[in-house]
């Protein structure tokens, strides 16, 4: 995914950034149903720090 993101892939097809992993199972015989859900998360190096709060009519028009 970082990838896509630095190489500007991202801003063409967005759906590269909506990878996950579902691995699922279902005993039919006890209607019990296990899922996971794998989601990738991004790992900022050094992490990223709110340095000022602003609302947001800061920077959008009412009309936005």
């Amino acid at each position: 995914i970082w990838e896509d993101i630095n190489s500007g892939r991202a801003e063409e097809d967005c759906s590269v950034l909506s990878r996950f992993l579902l691995i699922s199972y279902a005993d039919l015989k006890k209607w019990t149903f296990r899922y996971w859900f794998a989601f990738p998360g991004l790992v900022l190096d050094p992490p990223a720090i709110v340095t000022d709060w602003k609302p947001a009519t800061d920077f959008f028009s009412p009309e936005e």
